[in-house]
């Protein structure tokens, strides 16, 4: 009987540009996406945003529909450590275990009426892929999802902390978009919010690659400017 290799994983890696409209390249962020044989996959994002001296690290795994199922988020704001919480979300119920600078160690726990469909920790690539939940065969335009936040704050920087939250995405459509990274054939999203202004997605292929995002409350682009690997 011969040895049979196990399936290899297949990996994509990119960094996108935050580009505000006045004050040129704001902050950057790098990205990795490692896609396992059975369709999970674990994302890996280093966020600096140089004006508000943020660093942040996230680690989120996704099953194979996209479901999160766990996450790791640290956060140093001004140099100094601000925050870190190891989260994971079995089914409707949610754990965390967190440390804050400003409250100290403490044991999170949700209980909610249905699984979660996103979680959102901040990171731009993160925001692109929350559109793979999209479902694209529906004659619903704009449809509703049940997400999971670490910080309810336009930057991300406070906590890690988890609220619940719906989060509202529109399919715009398909749209030819040139960055610095390359020329891209992309799927276009608006995600809607009540308190702020939406943020316009552009994403490429079955991975939700980000190639482009635009928010007009931080009067910023966020470009792809370097992607390689293999994006299905």
């Amino acid at each position: 009987m011969k040895n049979e290799k196990p399936a290899k994983h297949r990996t994509v890696r990119g960094r996108l540009d935050y580009v505000h409209d006045e004050r040129g390249e704001t902050g950057r962020e790098w990205f990795t996406i490692t896609v396992n044989a059975d369709g999970s996959r674990t994302i890996r994002a280093q966020c600096e945003m140089d004006e508000d001296g943020l660093l942040r690290d996230v680690i989120w795994s996704l099953d194979s529909n996209w479901r999160p199922i766990d996450a790791y988020v640290r956060l140093n704001v001004g140099g100094a450590f601000q925050g870190a919480g190891w989260f994971w979300m079995n089914g409707t119920e949610i754990e965390g275990e967190i440390l804050n600078a400003e409250t100290g160690r403490l044991r999170q726990k949700l209980r909610l009426e249905h699984p979660p469909t996103i979680f959102g920790a901040h990171p731009v690539s993160g925001d692109a892929m929350k559109t793979a939940n999209f479902d694209r065969t529906s004659k619903d335009k704009i449809q509703k999802f049940n997400g999971l936040s670490t910080s309810p704050l336009p930057n991300g920087g406070s906590g890690p902390l988890l609220t619940f939250m719906v989060m509202t995405f529109e399919f715009i459509g398909e749209e030819t978009v040139t960055v610095p990274a390359g020329t891209f054939e992309t799927e276009r999203y608006r995600w809607h919010f009540e308190q702020f202004e939406p943020i316009e997605i552009w994403t490429l292929g079955g991975d939700h690659v980000p190639v482009k995002l635009r928010w007009d409350e931080l009067e910023s682009d966020y470009l792809l400017s370097e992607l390689t690997g293999d994006p299905k």
